[in-house]
């Protein structure tokens, strides 16, 4: 009965906490980066991977549909947005329901069971996460509907909570798993959907430099919660192949990564930022191949090459040199190599590095021949930047690896990380040998084509299917057309050289990377020895202090960014419509023209924009841009 009266405590305190945090500084931010991580890490931890265990892959699907099916449905019909989100709240709230009448069951089966330590602690994770669930209640719904409508939803949460505890078992008994599973995954997805689009508070100061550090803070409580949670032996055992294989993951990657973030902020400060005179010069082959060796070392994905290559068109650099550089430069960087060479093994590395040049270098020379050429324009030299000392540059070039890089590729990386890590017990050795050898190749690379994918988030990932029979070829593929192409990156081609041009530059990228898949098959016929193995290799103490410094570095930037503009990154994987936080992806998927959410702080480094955060952003430049917009 006690855990029963605890339970519905922690629920109820919601609309107090609200109320206290509203004359605190910073409380409401702390509540909703809080309140974002804790139902974020449920869901993904505990309520899909149950569904998963349960029907398999086709509850990812169902869950996928949960998550990106409200904001297709509020891009396609923007008149429908509001009804659209409302549904999913109402899902969310269903799903909470739910999803308390399981844990009032197992409430009801710990009194059973009472004295099991198992039990015990088992019960205190449930009554723990009652409060981000009561939180996430009353912060969705009582802006928009009003506090007695929330406060109705807290009560009926209660009351299934409380048939749960006392007849909870003898219903679930009777009831079809199959579509009890699936139907947690879809509304499971509903939950990630509302949660990440969360309206903001009236009231509520948007400052984003006020708000990130609060928030960011509210965020790394709630991993510590998820960590009590997860950590209890109720769930110590089913997450123990996900975190064994992630821990693994992660200790073979933090190393390469710490070096890589530190090599890139030398390049950042001594590589020439002015090369539109050089990149001009010679044939198409040449350009072309100067655009590749320019791409090829520069540390940024995608979303910090595109507003580059739109910068090297408007000043009249040659398509050949602007698309071997947009291809080369997401595809394969420092981290992405020095990431490759312990994951993926030596010579699927120099593979993968091969055939980087030659998709860029051979893309670009097919599709720059639609294009027509522009005057080549007088670059605009930065004396500001070339009269800095050493000791200047280097400092600013390390703050742009360790700050700028971290904030951008950090979430990549952590949801490569993650994703490999969940990848790696589900996927077997079995249903990979039934997909057919030959088939592998074109099926990964369309399926990187559409999507957004940084080169060293991918490659973990790719790490664990070479591991699990996938062909080499096959994985090289998608590195290749996952970071090269995107929607993002068709829509710009689109807009400034028409839907022909970026149909062309789809194609070509595809083919090119379907035809080499099939070469580096018939050269590397299985994957090298040492990825199959991954998890047997030892991992050392410098290893463990990498990872304590790469950890360190992900949590500066969640505290710097808030956890919002930590996901934020990863925007472009779905559309939406919805208000963004204002930090960097304010820029995305705004009428912005070219704007990047990587190009915002990039841009920001290089010319020192001044941000005035009153609706509108006023770049002032050392050289004429000469546009204004608004933010959101």
């Amino acid at each position: 009965m006690l855990l029963w009266i605890l339970s519905l405590v922690a629920l109820g305190l919601a609309p107090l906490l609200n109320r206290l945090a509203r004359t605190a500084r910073g409380a409401l931010d702390v509540i909703d980066g809080f309140v974002l991580v804790t139902i974020s890490g449920i869901v993904l931890l505990h309520i899909i991977p149950h569904s998963v265990e349960s029907q398999g892959w086709i509850a990812v699907l169902v869950a996928l549909a949960g998550l990106l099916g409200p904001g297709m449905t509020e891009r396609v019909m923007g008149k429908l947005a509001k009804p659209a989100h409302a549904l999913a709240v109402l899902l969310a709230v269903v799903a909470v329901a739910l999803h308390t009448f399981m844990d009032g069951a197992a409430l009801g089966g710990s009194v059973i069971t009472q004295g099991q330590h198992q039990s015990e602690t088992f019960a205190l994770a449930v009554i723990l996460h009652r409060l981000p669930e009561g939180l996430m209640i009353w912060w969705l719904v009582s802006p928009a509907f009003g506090p007695w409508v929330a406060a109705g939803l807290l009560a009926l949460v209660g009351a299934s909570t409380t048939a749960g505890f006392f007849g909870g078992q003898a219903v679930l008994m009777g009831a079809a798993t199959r579509w009890i599973a699936l139907f947690q995954a879809l509304v499971a997805g509903s939950l990630l959907h509302v949660v990440t689009h969360r309206p903001h508070p009236a009231g509520h100061d948007h400052g984003s430099e006020k708000r990130g550090p609060w928030s960011g803070i509210g965020a790394l409580i709630g991993l510590l919660v998820l960590m009590g949670i997860f950590g209890s032996h109720g769930h110590e055992e089913e997450l123990a192949p996900f975190g064994h294989a992630l821990l693994v993951l992660a200790l073979k990657s933090a190393p390469v990564l710490v070096i890589a973030y530190l090599l890139s902020g030398v390049v950042h400060a001594f590589l020439p930022q002015q090369t539109t005179a050089w990149l001009g010069k010679g044939s198409r082959l040449s350009q072309a191949l100067r655009g590749v060796l320019l791409g090829l070392p520069l540390p940024i994905c995608s979303c910090g090459a595109i507003p580059l290559y739109r910068s090297l068109m408007t000043r009249g650099v040659p398509a050949a040199a602007a698309m071997a550089f947009l291809v080369a430069a997401p595809e394969i960087g420092i981290d992405a190599v020095l990431l490759s060479l312990p994951l993926l093994g030596v010579s699927v590395t120099v593979a993968r590095f091969v055939c980087a040049l030659l998709v860029a270098l051979l893309a670009a020379l097919i599709v720059s021949r639609m294009v027509p050429s522009a005057p080549l324009q007088a670059p605009a030299e930065v004396q500001d930047r070339k009269r800095a000392s050493w000791r200047t540059r280097l400092t600013g070039g390390l703050r742009f690896g360790l700050r700028d890089m971290v904030d951008e590729t950090g979430p990549w990386i952590v949801l490569g990380l993650f994703v490999a890590a969940v990848a790696e017990p589900l996927l077997d050795a079995a249903w990979m040998s039934r997909l057919p050898r030959g088939l592998d190749v074109p099926v990964l690379a369309l399926v990187g084509m559409p999507v957004y994918v940084c080169a060293s988030g991918a490659t973990p990932l790719m790490a664990i299917l070479l591991a699990k029979g996938v062909s080499p070829g096959a994985a090289i593929a998608f590195l290749l057309t996952g970071p090269a192409t995107n929607m993002t990156t068709f829509g710009v081609m689109g807009r400034a050289h028409g839907k022909r041009v970026a149909i062309a530059f789809a194609a070509a990228v595809g083919a090119l990377s379907i035809a080499l898949g099939y070469a580096v098959n018939a050269l590397i016929s299985h994957a090298p020895a040492g990825v199959a193995p991954l998890a047997e290799q030892p991992s050392g103490a410098v290893s463990y202090a990498f990872l304590v410094v790469f950890v360190g570095m992900l949590a500066v930037s969640l505290l710097r960014q808030g956890p919002r503009g930590f996901v934020g990154q990863l925007a472009s994987l779905w559309p939406h419509r919805h208000e963004h936080d204002d930090t960097c992806n304010d820029c995305c998927e705004h009428e912005h023209g070219e704007h990047d959410p990587c190009a915002c702080r990039q841009r920001e480094e290089e010319h020192g924009h001044e941000h005035e955060h009153e609706g509108k952003h006023e770049h002032e430049h050392g050289h004429e841009h000469g546009h204004e917009h608004e933010a959101g």
